[in-house]
């Protein structure tokens, strides 16, 4: 039984005030002219160029540099783009004209057709971010088609290259666990909470693979670079958490970003799901880890609720609750199972309370469960 005084002190309790959001910060790259062998036109050169730039400058995750910025620059350094072999040059154009990331394209002929290859050059490491090569064909039309495809997907792979914003959590007391859920939900209990970090997205596919190249790691699963990373198992997950001086949070911190002072079912409130606010109900997958704004928490961290359920580090304990300690938490001291929270893009509507629990296996990943780093 939670004491009358505790409750009131958490149901009357100041709300936290969320500024306004501040625009999405986004990647500034700059696209070298395109370089070319194998008898390519300078006019086809000049329409491929122009393909990138349209599309990067209408990809809202990229801030494009535009090309009088480095044209002078970029000619008088004259690096090598094909093979970018001059990453010192790169570095130096980059800081010159804030460029975090500079994009170079070279079209060559093997065997009758046209080919592209694609580097992402980061500006402060040298280091090539991604790389892509596609055949094109030999017709213009063919040519300017696929060259689109791969322009688009620098749009998707940029939301690897923007820093994950982590929101404070302000130390607070809540009420934990439900009576209207599953019996592993009860009995409800007052928590108190030291203050955290909750990265406001979860972690994408892309930024999991980009992590996974540099650390001799298997990549995520198929799919759209700016869609979650699942097929992660929590032993990974947790490592990619810490590559960064991070962790994977408590299932207690979990709940609270989830449900907010307010004590909310959802997120966003009490209302029930929509496909506005998250993605559950089926279907055929997750969606971009910056889409459902208007499903946000009370403090702006993105799909709690659906989208994909996350991995928590606190082992799995169906009764836990029952003797569960009423300051910061953290789990069993061992288990069999993993917690897992938030419901996904599979769920229904009842499994997408901030106060659902579930678990699953730590060796083994799945197509629903991904997870957000904390600090």
């Amino acid at each position: 039984m939670i004491p009358l005084f505790h409750l009131l002190l958490v149901i009357f309790s100041t709300p936290t005030v969320v500024p306004a959001q501040s625009p999405q910060k986004q990647a500034s790259i700059g696209i070298a002219p395109v370089s070319n062998t194998g008898n390519f036109s300078k006019a086809m050169a000049v329409q491929v160029q122009g393909v990138f730039e349209f599309e990067l400058q209408n990809a809202p995750r990229i801030q494009l540099i535009e090309r009088s910025r480095l044209t002078d620059v970029l000619a008088e350094a004259s690096f090598q783009q094909s093979g970018v072999t001059s990453s010192e040059s790169a570095t130096d154009l980059g800081v010159q004209h804030n460029v975090e990331y500079l994009l170079f394209t070279h079209v060559s002929r093997h065997f009758g057709k046209y080919h592209l290859q694609v580097k992402l050059v980061s500006v402060s490491t040298g280091e090539i971010m991604w790389t892509d090569s596609k055949s094109l064909g030999n017709s213009a039309d063919a040519i300017l088609k696929r060259t689109v495809v791969v322009a688009q997907r620098i749009g998707d792979i940029a939301v690897a290259l923007i820093p994950t914003k982590m929101i404070l959590h302000k130390s607070s007391e809540f009420v934990m666990g439900s009576t209207v859920g599953a019996p592993n939900e009860t009995p409800e209990h007052l928590v108190y909470l030291d203050a955290f970090f909750l990265d406001r997205t979860e972690v994408s596919k892309a930024s999991y693979d980009l992590y996974a190249r540099r650390n001799d790691r298997s990549p995520s699963n198929k799919g759209f670079p700016d869609t979650p990373a699942t097929r992660i198992n929590w032993f990974d997950a947790q490592k990619y958490c810490r590559a960064s001086g991070n962790r994977l949070p408590t299932e207690a911190e979990w709940e609270y970003a989830s449900r907010g002072a307010a004590g909310n079912t959802y997120p966003w409130g009490m209302d029930e799901p929509t496909s506005i606010n998250s993605r559950h109900g089926g279907g055929q997958g997750p969606n971009p880890i910056d889409h459902h704004a208007s499903g946000a928490s009370e403090n702006g961290v993105l799909n709690l609720a659906g989208n994909v359920s996350e991995w928590v580090s606190d082992w799995w304990d169906p009764t836990f609750y029952r003797h569960s300690r009423g300051r910061n938490p953290n789990g069993p001291i061992d288990g069999d199972y993993k917690v897992v929270r938030g419901g996904s893009w599979a769920d229904t509507d009842f499994d997408l309370r901030s106060a659902a629990r579930s678990f699953h296996t730590p060796n083994r990943g799945a197509a629903y469960i991904g997870f957000r780093c904390a600090r």
